[in-house]
């Protein structure tokens, strides 16, 4: 019984967290996650290879991707919000395994890269 009610507060905590969320706020705050949890190796790769001006690189590259996250996520969601929370989700788990690529192996990911990720066959 415990569980239930356990359920029924987390539900009610995030229908309240959700509740009247516009499109604007939730792709801001998609970005925001996305910046956060997937792109700390790259600014660690930025910040370690940059020599003169490095703030204002690593600032500039900051915002770049918060805005052009920002721009995806709201384009993905506004042409059709469940396919585009659906390819929210979707880029989230790819991005997510990229990390993990690069925490495994310490190698920064490109297209070739990306391209023998999934030709592998295991």
């Amino acid at each position: 019984m415990d569980d239930l009610t356990d359920m029924s507060k987390i539900r009610s905590f995030f229908s309240r967290f959700t509740a009247g969320m516009t499109l604007t706020r939730f792709s801001v705050l998609m970005s925001v996650v996305n910046l956060v949890l997937f792109n700390i190796p790259f600014f660690k790769f930025v910040a370690e290879n940059v020599e003169n001006r490095g703030t204002f690189i690593i600032v500039s590259l900051v915002l770049l991707m918060l805005v052009a996250n920002f721009f995806a996520t709201y384009l993905f969601c506004f042409l059709c919000r469940g396919i585009g929370k659906g390819l929210v989700s979707l880029t989230f788990i790819l991005s997510a395994a990229c990390v993990w690529f690069i925490n495994v192996y310490s190698v920064m990911m490109d297209e070739t890269m990306l391209g023998n990720v999934f030709n592998t066959k295991y």
